[in-house]
Order: C-alpha cells, then structure tokens, then sequence
C-alpha cells in the first residue's frame, strides 16, 4: 500500500546524508499530496458520501449515475457556492464541489439529465429543491416537473450570454413550457440526417412511453402546452439546431390529447436560427402573434402538424419581414386523426389563414428558397401584406401556392410578390374578405 511504501522510505531515509534526506522527503510529501487530492469515484453519489474529503481536494466522477453514462467530470472541493446538482453539488460532510468546466458550455448529462427512456421527476435528482426554489425557475413547476424541464429552464435563466446546451442523448422529456432568452443556444449531437429525424417519434397516448426515438430528441409529454416561447423580452441570437421534437401523438386521436406549438411567439423575434431540426406532432411548429425579423429557418424537417408549420401572418401591428425560409420540407400540415387513428386532412371549404397550410407568410423582404411544401392542403398561404416577397426553386405536389388578398385593392395596390423556379402544382389567386375565412 501506499502507507507501506511510505514508511519504507521514511526509515531509509533516516541513514541518508542530510541533503538527500531533504530532497527524498519533499518528493515524498509531494506524493503524498498528490495522490491525497486526486480522487476518483465510479459516480456522483459515490464523491458526495466520501467524508473524508477536505477543501482544495481534486474529485473526478467516471459518471453521474454510474460509470460510462457521460455524466462525468472533475470537480474542486470548497466551502462555497449554492448546490443546483450540476456545477454545484454539496457534499455529505457540508462542503461543497465545483465542477471543472469552461463556463459556457452545458451538457445535461452532468446535471443528471441522461437522455434515456426513463422518464425522472425534478426532486428525483434534486430532492434538496423546495417548492419556492421550483417556482422561482418559473411558476408552473412543482414535484411534478419533469427534471428535464427544469435544469433546461434553470441554464437558461441563470448562466451567462452565449451558453451553449447540449443535448449529448437520445429521449428528453418536457412537461411544461419552456421560456427562451437571448443569446443562448440549444443544440443536439447529431447533424442533418433525414433517415433519423423522420415521422417515427410517437407516444402512444395511454402508456406515455416513447416507442422509438433516436440521438438529441425532445419529447412533449403532456397536451396543450407548447415546447417553447419567446420569453417577455425581445429576443435576439438565439440558436436552436441539431436535434428532433415530438409532441404527443394518441391513439384516440389529438382533439383532446395534442401538444401546442413548437414554439409560440410571445415577445418580439429578431435574429434568430433555427437549423437542422425535425419538427413533429404539434399544433404548429411556429405560431407568431407579434413582431418577427431577420430571422433563418434552415433544413427543418416539419410533418404531422394539426394546423400550420410556419405561421407568420401580418397586420397593421405586427409585421413579419426580412426572414428566410430555405432548404426545408414540409409534409402534412394540416392533417389530424381521427378516432381509429387514421390521417385525414382538414377540410377547407373556404380559405383558412389559420389551419391547413405548411407557410402562412405576410410582412415584407421575406425569402422562401428552394422548400419542399408538399402533401398538404395548401402549400403557401402569402397575406395582401407580404410586399417584396420571394419564392424560389419551391416544390409544391399536391399541395397548391395560394395568395389571398385580404382588403386589396388591385387598382392601387401592388402585391409585387415574384414566384418562380421550382414545381407548382398549381396557382390560386382570390381576393378575398374576413367574411370568407372560417
């Protein structure tokens, strides 16, 4: 043992000159310091009843709940910093661990979050939370928040400009809504791959257990809520790309158990990305209700939507200008199921701005590039507002570009909205009036 060899060295050094006995014993005491500070543990829990641990030590775990899980790192032992079971984690003896770690980039394995298909409640990881503690994240969370949900919401509102979370597993689990803020990024391990972000992620509606899921996908588990909003700033620099998002999907159809949108605009939007994301099963994927510019939609997958997938109208209020819509596939917007748990579309009888369409676009500067905005009822839904618009190498089979002019007057008015390239099916041109929409 290393006491052993220790007291070897100290017996041997009582016959040594006394300059080797100097040198002989600091080496020994920097050994022994060394291998007193440096101390590993298969996993969090493991570190945490380690009592003998003193301040200044090293801690290493080789996994948050066990070996090998990614949930890993090398913390600094103190006696400050308020414990959040990620970055800070208070020890059984009363001293609290520091994770290692360059302040910016969060990886939810660490906090717990393990991204498998055990669905973990807030005070399963964190029983040291109070009931205001929750409710200080964001009024709605009680016990029953999923952990998910939480710690995403807690990075969000309590770390730095620019931080990075990572989504490094396969199946998280969101029960309430999440609020964004500026200038951070949410961002899954996998790239743009179609043959994994496809139409399979479902949750039967009885079991709540996710049937199939692959790497970096988020799951809404309960109706009526959307995934995200845009918080009550303006928000700006935001990123979300690289990973997949179902809502619920029930076998009895979605007219009582439906998630809300994706995301819902709550505050003004002002360049933001959105890329790489398959976006299923919800209500619509993007439901704007106020300001929303300069903004990139890219390589999003967006099928199975009961209403819309982009839905950017505009008024003499809120506008929607100077946004890209490119590189993205539309399929089944507009569908619901019936109680057998077939497809059907929704019936359109009449033009309807607010269900039935993959775009609803109004505002001005705004590109559709080179889309797929097909098997829906309808393609493109382009409001009398929607000046200057762009529509490029767009690919519409049954589906049709619609422009309905709400209030135009053809004499005065110059919709100056250029379409061209691609394959239209076919092309609808109304003028219409609010009488006509359901």
């Amino acid at each position: 043992s290393s006491k052993a060899l220790s007291q070897k060295i100290i017996m041997s050094a009582i016959t040594m000159k006394p300059s080797n006995k100097l040198l002989l014993i600091g080496v020994l005491l920097l050994s022994t310091l060394y291998s007193y500070a440096q101390q590993v543990y298969p996993n969090l829990k493991a570190a945490q009843s380690d009592k003998s641990l003193r301040e200044g030590m090293s801690v290493t775990t080789l996994g948050y709940w066990k070996t090998g899980d990614g949930g890993g790192g090398t913390y600094i032992v103190s006696k400050t910093g308020k414990p959040n079971g990620g970055d800070v984690v208070k020890l059984n003896n009363g001293l609290i661990a520091n994770l290692l770690y360059d302040g910016q980039t969060f990886n939810l394995k660490q906090w717990g979050i393990s991204g498998d298909v055990e669905i973990r409640y807030v005070k399963d990881i964190y029983p040291f939370l109070t009931d205001s503690d929750l409710k200080a994240i964001n009024p709605e969370f009680n016990a029953k928040t999923t952990a998910d949900t939480y710690i995403l919401q807690y990075l969000i509102n309590n770390k730095p400009n620019n931080t990075i979370i990572v989504l490094d597993g396969k199946a998280y689990y969101i029960n309430h809504t999440i609020h964004l803020k500026s200038f951070k990024t949410i961002r899954g391990t996998k790239g743009f791959d179609k043959d994994r972000f496809g139409s399979r992620i479902q949750l039967p509606g009885k079991t709540d257990v996710c049937t199939y899921y692959t790497n970096s996908v988020l799951m809404m588990i309960v109706p009526d809520k959307d995934m995200f909003d845009s918080g009550d700033n303006t928000l700006q620099n935001l990123q979300l790309e690289n990973f997949s998002a179902g809502g619920v999907m029930g076998k009895d159809g979605f007219t009582k158990k439906y998630s809300g949108n994706f995301l819902n605009q709550t505050s003004v939007i002002s360049n933001v990305k959105f890329k790489n994301l398959c976006i299923s099963h919800f209500a619509s994927a993007f439901y704007k209700t106020k300001e929303w510019i300069w903004t990139t939609f890219e390589e999003l997958d967006i099928l199975n939507m009961r209403y819309n997938g982009i839905y950017m109208p505009s008024n003499d209020k809120a506008q929607a200008n100077c946004n890209s819509i490119r590189f993205c596939r539309f399929s089944k917007c507009g569908v619901d199921y019936d109680k057998a748990g077939k497809l059907h579309t929704v019936s359109l009888s009449r033009p309807a701005e607010s269900r039935g369409n993959c775009i609803v676009l109004g505002g001005s500067g705004n590109s559709v590039l080179d889309c797929d905005l097909s098997h829906s009822p309808v393609g493109l839904f382009l409001q009398s507002y929607s000046n200057g618009t762009t529509i490029v190498g767009t690919y519409c089979e049954g589906a049709g570009i619609s422009t309905y002019y709400m209030d135009y007057d053809e004499k005065s008015d110059n919709l100056d909205t250029e379409i061209h390239g691609g394959y239209i099916s076919k092309k609808v041109t109304k003028k219409t009036a609010k009488k006509d929409f359901k």
